[in-house]
């Protein structure tokens, strides 16, 4: 019963956060030591407040275990001075060198409008550094610094570790924010207009847990928004108490219930809705706006391998069960990724040939595949980057990382000579051009001009021979007889390949050797045309509805190969 409420509330938050109407309100328990119960990893956080109390009552006489954080170091700066209180904090809180935690990383993908903490850390920082712009606010001058329009605010409301200054650590120190920060006040009463709180690693009992909402109301009145609160456990008293307040509590582990809200956000973005994109061992592409290419997959995918023998919470054993099912799951979801399946049953077949006892073996292992993966690469851009030459014009269509390494590894002199046009390909993600953005993300550091063009106009800039040569990736690569007969690659590539022929434009296909497949003279290639993500399963949903309207987004085109078209690889 609990799940199921659980999935509704998620569906529910979902809907608030596409529409950008959640606000995200952080509390200490976000970065505590978290453990997967899944796969037994411990994610290493922060001391939580009576941690630290204790740990000060073990070093200092006139700390007492039964005081409470702010009693504490009230007590430290009364006997020492606030020099000391900020000393002891910066010790307990060593974030520079701390991975956020995994609901770090999940609130920070997540579109929440705003984020209020009390907490002193900067994890969500971390966290966002690698997802979006943001503001940290802790005091009124930071408001009036504010880029509204572009930047995330962080609003951090008993300051920050990175300016111990502003840490509001000592009992005699709290003051209501609408008397000490006027103006901070003002801009969360705009920010909280008509948006849901999500309230995350409070406890029932937390002090900081009333004060906050308290302040929020003493700030709001009447207009406190509704709000949910995820709590581990809660009496029925308790369950009563806080609905009275406005505060909807929900019973779950905190990182448990945001991965399922991001699933349900994923979901609801229109972009993938296959569960293996949320496995652990593709947990880090779960945020990407668009399809993941298979390398990407693979290469997330060895990296997370290679974690977890590193820091192993689990026997090799079942570390290669894990990692079955995550494979497992992909197989399922993605039939069009034999690269991946190639790849898992050449280490699954290492690893099962290592005795448990070896785990520097199976390090090794991992590493040399890893390894050799990157040799190939490199190989392959470096034998075949001098294919671009000076002042050359390059269409390239859908991501393909090999393709997009090779324009990398070309002299940088040549670059600034050249212009690449960036074709968008058949709908990927819900975001228009998002796949041709993450190309131009991919190539940001190179010195070509970009030029993003939809592929409704491949013919015209062909036809007026504004291009030179297109450069494809392949999703794989069919040889007969030792001569190669086909390849597959995105939906639209067969257009392109006409388009080219027609207006003698040279083609290139660049694949690395682990694409190729043999098959027999009489062998029919194994394509999946089927739409694998429902990309447009929320558009025009009424529409659709009222008109029994289906939509056809073929995945892939199986090409021909001919005399006009060059393939490149690492062989």
């Amino acid at each position: 019963m609990i799940n199921t409420i659980s999935d509704e509330y998620c569906k529910l938050l979902s809907d608030k956060l596409k529409q950008g109407d959640v606000i995200a309100f952080l509390g200490s328990a976000v970065s505590k030591t978290y453990k997967d119960r899944r796969t037994n990893k411990t994610y290493f956080g922060i001391k939580m407040a009576s941690e630290i109390v204790k740990d000060l009552s073990e070093k200092k006489m006139y700390i007492k275990p039964d005081m409470n954080f702010e009693q504490a170091f009230f007590s430290i700066k009364y006997k020492e001075e606030r020099n000391e209180v900020e000393r002891l904090l910066q010790g307990y809180i060593k974030t520079h060198n701390m991975n956020p935690l995994p609901a770090h990383s999940i609130l920070a993908g997540l579109d929440f409008s705003a984020y209020l903490t009390t907490n002193f850390d900067n994890l969500l920082e971390k966290a966002l550094d690698k997802q979006k712009d943001y503001s940290v606010i802790i005091n009124d001058k930071d408001v009036s610094r504010w880029q509204m329009k572009n930047k995330t605010p962080i609003i951090k409301l008993h300051g920050c570790i990175s300016r111990p200054d502003t840490m509001i650590a000592c009992e005699d120190e709290y003051r209501p924010l609408i008397s000490r920060e006027p103006v901070l006040a003002s801009l969360i009463k705009v920010l909280l207009s008509n948006k849901v709180i999500l309230f995350c690693g409070f406890s029932l009992s937390d002090v900081d847990f009333r004060v906050a909402y308290q302040e929020l109301k003493d700030i709001l009145g009447n207009y406190m928004p509704k709000s949910y609160a995820i709590v581990y456990d809660f009496t029925e008293y308790e369950k009563n108490y806080w609905e009275q307040q406005g505060v909807i509590l929900i019973k779950s582990d905190l990182t448990e219930f945001l991965k399922k809200l991001r699933n349900a956000y994923i979901k609801n973005i229109n972009y993938d809705n296959s569960s293996w994109i949320n496995n652990t061992f593709f947990d880090k592409l779960s945020q990407s706006k668009t399809s993941p290419t298979e390398t990407q997959a693979i290469n997330v995918f060895l990296e997370q391998l290679q974690q977890e023998i590193k820091n192993p919470q689990l026997s090799i054993k079942d570390i290669v069960t894990q990692a079955e099912t995550a494979i497992q799951e992909i197989k399922n979801n993605k039939k069009m990724f034999q690269s991946m399946k190639k790849m898992w049953d050449d280490v699954q077949n290492m690893l099962d040939s290592i005795s448990e006892e070896d785990i520097e073996e199976a390090e090794q292992t991992i590493d040399n595949i890893i390894d050799q993966r990157k040799s190939n690469a490199e190989l392959l851009s470096k034998k075949h980057r001098t294919i671009v030459k000076n002042n050359t014009n390059i269409l390239v269509y859908s991501q393909s990382i090999r393709v997009m390494d090779l324009l990398k590894a070309v002299s940088k002199r040549i670059q600034q000579t050249c212009t690449i046009y960036i074709c968008e390909c058949r709908p990927k993600s819900a975001n228009a051009f998002q796949d041709a953005i993450d190309i131009c993300e991919y190539l940001k550091d190179t010195l070509y001009t970009k030029v993003i063009i939809p592929d409704a106009t491949v013919g015209n800039v062909l036809s007026r021979k504004k291009v030179d040569m297109v450069l494809l990736g392949a999703h794989a690569v069919y040889y007969s007889n030792n001569e190669w007969v086909s390849f597959v690659n995105t939906c639209g590539t067969n257009m392109i390949l006409g388009m080219a022929k027609l207006y003698s434009v040279q083609v290139y296909i660049i694949a690395e050797s682990s694409k190729i497949n043999m098959i027999d003279n009489n062998q029919i290639e194994d394509i999946i045309y089927d739409e694998e993500e429902n990309t447009f399963n929320n558009f025009i949903p009424e529409y659709r509805e009222e008109n029994s309207l289906s939509i056809l987004n073929t995945r892939y085109d199986l090409c021909e190969a001919n005399s006009d078209i060059v393939l490149l690889t690492n062989n």
